[in-house]
């Protein structure tokens, strides 16, 4: 490759050399700003030994009348340790892009408003209300989290979770998509 070539690369951000080394089939020996590109991107994120996850449900009723985190109580998985069923906190164990999804039943004659919130600051909602049945609420969405970073359900209004220990209908689980690439020193 030219001289031309390599300064042309190296005004690149790593994302777009990284597309330009998915381009020319990751074969190049060269590095460029510490990134080897002879590791193709797959075997740098895909294969990764990050593996964060979690599911949680809710075995009871619950009622609420004031912005509060919803507790889920009953965990089905805590891969990397970052939900807390005390708390209703999942805190992100390492730097990358999370999937979120959460959904809720409310109480007959219930309404049900559920906020997805990251560091306390509002992301998306959930919205339910019926008259005389049950209505349901989700919402998902893909975030991009820092380590420690925090991230809860609450309720906003009044609201009516219905749940029984032997049917959970409100859930929140999280999982993440890819780990934050971290350049090789």
């Amino acid at each position: 490759m030219g001289s031309s070539f390599k300064t042309k690369i190296l005004g690149m951000t790593a994302g777009q050399i990284h597309l330009l080394s998915l381009i020319l089939g990751a074969a190049s020996a060269f590095q460029f700003s510490g990134i080897n590109l002879n590791v193709p991107l797959y075997r740098r994120v895909a294969h990764s030994d990050i593996h964060v996850a979690f599911s949680a449900g809710l075995t009871h009723n619950v009622e609420l009348h004031a912005p509060i985190n919803i507790t889920y109580d009953r965990v089905f998985l805590n891969q990397g340790g970052g939900y807390n069923n005390g708390t209703g906190v999942f805190t992100c164990p390492h730097s990358g892009a999370y999937v979120f999804m959460f959904h809720g039943i409310s109480d007959s004659d219930g309404q049900l408003w559920l906020d997805l919130m990251k560091n306390g600051e509002y992301m998306v909602s959930g919205y339910a209300h019926q008259t005389q049945d049950y209505a349901s609420a989700s919402n998902a969405i893909l975030l991009s989290l820092e380590e420690n970073d925090r991230v809860t359900i609450q309720g906003r209004g009044d609201n009516w979770l219905y749940n029984k220990p032997d049917e959970v209908y409100a859930t929140f689980s999280g999982f993440l998509l890819y780990p934050e690439y971290q350049n090789p020193k």
